[in-house]
């Protein structure tokens, strides 16, 4: 029991000494902020004790500031030009275009149509054109008979088609009628062709070859 007694005692005079200590420290920390703010300037202001009076309304006045005086620059008067009637605007001239005067020479013939040389020109478009040497008496002079159509007594007649060469020469026949048919008129026709001679044709001065036809009558003489 006295075991118990003696480790109680130290442990509250600890305690004491402990509680001792901290008051003297608070009591000092006090003591050193009292010096501290005595010698500060604010301690010399004077306490003013709390008023519980309604606060006063402060009357604000607004500032006027003075108004500057505009000033106004006059501008000088526009001065337009005075406007012009259109009644008494110059008027353009119209351009005299001049015509020409009226030929009164005839019109040249158009040039033939140009040809390759190696094609056959129509009769037709020939600057000159070929002709029989000797007329059609040299021809009907050639013709000889169809024999079965002069036993017969028939008469005919046929058209050949052929190509005249550059010497006057007939060639490439082609029987292109032939009535009655069949009667060898055509043929007949074609060996009296082939024997005669024609004058060449020319086109721009120059000898070429011509398409030409010719129709042969067969008569009998009585």
């Amino acid at each position: 029991m006295s075991s118990r007694i003696s480790h109680v005692r130290p442990q509250r005079l600890n305690e004491t000494l402990l509680l001792e200590a901290s008051l003297a420290l608070t009591l000092a920390f006090f003591c050193f902020v009292f010096l501290f703010f005595r010698g500060h300037p604010l301690a010399d202001l004077p306490s003013t004790p709390l008023s519980l009076e309604e606060p006063q309304a402060i009357e604000v006045v607004p500032q006027v500031q003075p108004r500057m005086k505009e000033t106004v620059v006059e501008q000088p008067a526009r001065r337009f030009a005075p406007i012009q009637p259109v009644d008494d605007l110059p008027l353009a001239e119209p351009e005299k275009t001049l015509l020409p005067a009226p030929s009164t020479e005839l019109p040249l013939p158009p040039p033939p149509p140009l040809v390759a040389e190696s094609e056959p020109v129509p009769f037709f478009s020939l600057e000159v054109e070929p002709e029989l040497i000797g007329g059609l008496q040299a021809l009907y002079s050639r013709i000889v008979y169809p024999e079965f159509a002069r036993r017969a007594g028939v008469e005919g007649q046929a058209l050949i088609a052929f190509v005249l060469g550059k010497d006057g020469v007939p060639r490439e026949f082609e029987i292109l009628a032939e009535r009655p048919p069949q009667l060898e008129f055509g043929k007949a026709a074609i060996e009296a062709l082939s024997g005669v001679r024609f004058t060449p044709g020319m086109q721009r001065d120059r000898l070429v070859e011509v398409r030409m036809q010719q129709a042969v009558r067969f008569q009998l003489q009585n």
